[in-house]
């Protein structure tokens, strides 16, 4: 009997439809709030340009010597003891955690090279320099800090070969690399981009000869932390030099360039000078056509100007 009264009464509360076990009502089911396609971003072009031009005004002064610069300075504060040192090859490196008696705190490992007239390319150009590598923080007793996540190097050369009378002294080439995140508070830091809170991760490559009226510059990359309006931009693929070299316009640079906005979308200029060849001179304009993923949304017209007018070295 009791059996059967159990089962009775489970059956009537499974039968209702519209209920659970605990009586509840259950929806019939479920409506989504369908509020169409949102609209498309609108180019501003003016915001654009701006944003852009401030990359490129800024690009070939970014390097990784005030990163190099840093490390030595913060070395200063570094005894026989601490950090603990290794060699190996002629390379030389640190990996410790440890205080200094000075108070300095170095945790992680870096390690530095320094190139002097190398030929890495086989192409006969000689390259003296800069090379560090790290993952490592250092803090001095008064926290003054160097953060490393990545490596820079930074290079000079001239090429023998192709001017037998050109000395290190003549250095007509530079290279500028940027790989990683870097953070330091040092005055040597302060004063340049790591004070003014861009983070770049950047091939920069310039071209001078001042006995010629000849330079030229190649960046690949990118910088965040520009403005508000323009959070990253990014350069692909771009080499700018002077007809009188053989360029095919020195208006405008070949590749593309990006541009994040404050609102996260990315307008992408793609530039009408060639890898190689000629190009008609009323495309020779320093203008691009502007594209929001593979639309067309207008132009943006930009100075270039700086990247063949620096003397010896960018930075």
């Amino acid at each position: 009997m009791h059996l059967l009264l159990m089962l009775a009464c489970s059956a009537g509360t499974m039968s209702g439809t519209d209920a659970d076990a605990t009586g509840t009502d259950l929806p019939d089911g479920y409506s989504y709030d369908d509020a169409g396609d949102s609209a498309a971003p609108t180019y501003d072009r003016a915001a654009v340009e701006t944003g852009l031009q401030q990359a490129i005004d800024l690009v070939l002064g970014i390097s990784g010597q005030p990163i190099v610069d840093a490390y030595f300075a913060m070395l200063e504060t570094a005894d026989d003891r601490c950090p603990t040192w290794y060699e190996q090859d002629g390379n030389v490196f640190w990996a410790d955690v440890c205080t200094s008696d000075a108070g300095t705190e170095f945790d992680g490992y870096s390690f530095y090279y320094p190139y002097v007239d190398a030929d890495l390319d086989g192409s006969g150009t000689l390259w003296s320099g800069d090379y560090l590598y790290g993952v490592a923080t250092i803090v001095e007793a008064d926290g003054t800090l160097f953060h490393a996540g990545g490596a820079v190097q930074v290079l000079t050369g001239f090429n023998p070969g192709t001017d037998p009378f050109a000395t290190a002294d003549d250095s007509y080439y530079g290279l500028s690399q940027i790989i990683g995140g870097f953070a330091c508070t040092d005055p040597s830091c302060a004063e340049s981009w790591p004070g003014e809170g861009l983070s770049p991760d950047l091939y920069v490559y310039t071209v001078d000869y001042p006995d010629y009226g000849v330079n030229g510059a190649y960046v690949q990359g990118g910088i965040s932390g520009l403005s508000e309006s323009a959070t990253a931009v990014l350069f692909d693929d771009n080499f700018l030099y002077h007809e009188a070299a053989g360029s095919p316009c020195e208006r405008e640079p070949t590749g593309t360039m990006q541009l994040r906005d404050a609102d996260g979308t990315w307008w992408r200029v793609v530039f009408d000078t060639p890898d190689s060849g000629a190009l008609d001179e009323a495309r020779c304009d320093g203008c691009g056509t502007a594209f929001l993923g593979e639309e067309e949304v207008g132009q943006a017209c930009l100075d270039f100007s700086s990247w063949l007018d620096f003397e010896v070295l960018a930075w």
